[in-house]
């Protein structure tokens, strides 16, 4: 994860835009949990560079996108972001833990559909993101109490 976070994450922000770089991570984590359902092999290790990479690519373009929202209050947001993460890291160990016995392998769809679904909704989420983050317009239409010019006139 580190070199996903290093330098892949560096090489990929010079020539992506963070939607891209976000929805390329994404990608690449669909990918891993596709490998994850095949019974250990090389193909596992495939998987984990595929999910090293993608998580080092998404997580932080997706904290980097909260900390662009997040004002003067970024503090507060970027630590209730990571209280979110940490409890659903817990949260989906435990029903992860719950469900395999039943699901399986089939666990690893399960969450291939969860990413395929954030990785649907990333354009919105970057617009309406992008849109709250623009600075307001400085150029005011032209006031019709302007008085007229006066340029080449006596």
């Amino acid at each position: 994860m580190m070199a996903g976070q290093g330098p892949v994450l560096a090489a990929a922000s010079r020539v992506l835009p963070p939607t891209m770089v976000f929805r390329l991570g994404v990608a690449l984590l669909v990918g891993a949990m596709f490998t994850f359902q095949r019974p250990a092999g090389p193909l596992s290790y495939v998987g984990a560079v595929l999910y090293a990479v993608g998580n080092g690519l998404s997580w932080p373009t997706f904290q980097a996108r909260v900390a662009e929202l997040g004002g003067e209050a970024q503090g507060s947001v970027q630590g209730a972001i990571t209280s979110a993460a940490r409890l659903a890291s817990i949260v989906g160990l435990v029903m992860g833990g719950m469900l395999y016995p039943a699901l399986g392998a089939g666990l690893f769809t399960v969450a291939a559909a969860l990413f395929t679904a954030v990785l649907l909704g990333t354009r919105l989420w970057f617009r309406s993101a992008e849109s709250a983050s623009a600075p307001p317009s400085t150029s005011a239409p032209p006031s019709s109490s302007t008085p007229p010019s006066t340029h080449g006139e006596p």
